[in-house]
């Protein structure tokens, strides 16, 4: 079975990315995931981007796109106008496949009318709008009210020519994620982040994965789910263990590779 990691990230060498690769059993170096893409048949990811909008730091290996993120490095609200000429340059490089947000980690709603021009561009360009939703990382980011499904429900609304990617499916809020999704088809999910560090099969909760499954089973439509991981967070064949506990077998194919081949008009 071939396998796509919709959701990770990966800037080398950098010290708390090797920090939690370390805990889940890996090394945050493009030879290590190489190797460990060959083991697990894991032929693509896509990486959410954490850097500057400088093309210089968005340049990855063969086997990895990239969202191009809006995060604490280069979002400010007044700043949109001046940076939307550069993410346009992102959308036009191949390995550019999509825009990552990052409410909750940053105080906004991303149905504010000021992200209008953005959405039109990837419209234009065809590019998922990928959005952080459920939990941050941490305690130092602000209250959740930001990133609750509930939230992405809204902006589907507005914004019904756009795709969005709902990321972690609103972890922990998966009745609320499924209920967004039922209601609005221009909302599909990726399943990272929903483990870290080492974990074996013992270790699965049963009332999460049966949670997960039921909520997914809600949806009743697995051509919008995606395989993702958070790398560095987890180990991959423990989230590979993990996804198939919640997947029925029969739509293995779909969640692990071509939804994502589709969603994100992946070249592999």
């Amino acid at each position: 079975m071939k396998i796509i990691d919709a959701h990770l990230h990966f800037v080398e060498h950098e010290p708390y990315f090797s920090r939690i690769a370390i805990a889940a059993g890996h090394e945050n170096t493009e030879s290590h995931l190489r190797m460990t893409y060959k083991q697990l048949g894991i032929v693509h990811g896509v990486v959410m981007g954490n850097r500057t909008l400088s093309i210089r730091d968005h340049n990855y290996p063969d086997f990895l796109s990239y969202c191009i993120g809006i995060d604490h490095s280069v979002f400010t609200r007044q700043q949109w106008q001046d940076q939307l000429p550069l993410i346009e340059k992102h959308f036009q490089r191949k390995s550019c496949v999509g825009v990552k947000l990052y409410p909750g980690y940053l105080p906004f709603f991303v149905y504010d009318d000021s992200f209008a021009p953005l959405y039109r561009l990837a419209e234009k360009y065809q590019k998922p709008v990928a959005v952080h939703t459920g939990l941050t990382a941490g305690n130092d980011y602000t209250v959740p009210k930001y990133c609750q499904p509930e939230v992405m429900g809204i902006a589907a609304e507005k914004f019904p020519r756009n795709q969005f990617v709902m990321c972690h499916y609103g972890e922990p809020m998966f009745k609320e994620a499924s209920a967004v999704m039922k209601k609005f088809p221009n909302v599909s999910a990726d399943l990272s982040g929903m483990l870290e560090g080492m974990m074996n099969k013992d270790s699965f909760s049963f009332f999460y994965i049966r949670t997960l499954k039921n909520s997914i089973q809600a949806v009743n439509d697995y051509s919008r789910f995606m395989f993702g991981t958070d790398f560095p967070l987890a180990n991959y064949k423990n989230y590979i263990e993990f996804t198939k506990e919640f997947i029925p077998a029969e739509h293995w194919e779909k969640v692990f590779y071509s939804n994502a081949v589709r969603i994100y008009r992946l070249d592999v």
